[in-house]
């Protein structure tokens, strides 16, 4: 599995493939062929860095929440 694939399930589910081009600014095919293991360019990877580091923090934000109400 890819960093690109990784990436998407984890922050997008089963049917990631839509949400994280459109996340990325890239179309639909560009997605695939990077998930297939194409050269992913810096500039996506840094992208894909902070969109996973944004929902990291919204997941601990969450969690702190859960963790007061519990």
């Amino acid at each position: 599995m890819t960093i690109i694939e990784q990436a998407g399930r984890a922050l997008y589910g089963e049917r990631w493939h839509v949400e994280l081009a459109d996340a990325l600014d890239v179309s639909d095919r560009t997605l695939r062929r990077l998930a297939a293991g194409g050269r992913v360019p810096q500039g996506i990877l840094s992208d894909l860095h902070a969109l996973c580091e944004a929902r990291g923090c919204e997941l601990a934000e969450v969690m702190r929440l859960l963790k007061q109400a519990a």
